[in-house]
């Protein structure tokens, strides 16, 4: 059991060329594959939603805010939202259809 751990570990790293003879050993190589793709894509996945969270924090948590520090907001054509911004004390060039 050692011997089959090492050589599927020590496939990964090193190119050795050896012909994998044995049901068990292969087996052994096919699931060390699996998790060491899984254990890859977990980390990248996990590093991406990191660095994703990071940015997609807000900084605005109230509309009278985006008023007060007279930030552009947008709206969808056509949408009922322009005339509540409107309403709010938007003005015409701070608000931008999308």
């Amino acid at each position: 059991m050692g011997t089959s751990l090492w050589y599927s570990f020590s496939t990964m790293v090193f190119a050795h060329r050896e012909p994998v003879v044995s049901n068990l050993a292969r087996f052994v190589v096919i699931t060390w594959c699996f998790v060491v793709l899984i254990l890859t894509e977990s980390y990248t996945a996990s590093f991406s939603s990191i660095l994703t969270v990071q940015q997609l924090q807000k900084n605005i948590s109230d509309v009278n805010q985006l008023l007060k520090n007279g930030d552009t907001v947008g709206y969808q054509t056509a949408s009922f939202v322009y005339g509540i911004l409107r309403q709010l004390g938007f003005q015409d060039e701070k608000l931008k259809d999308l």
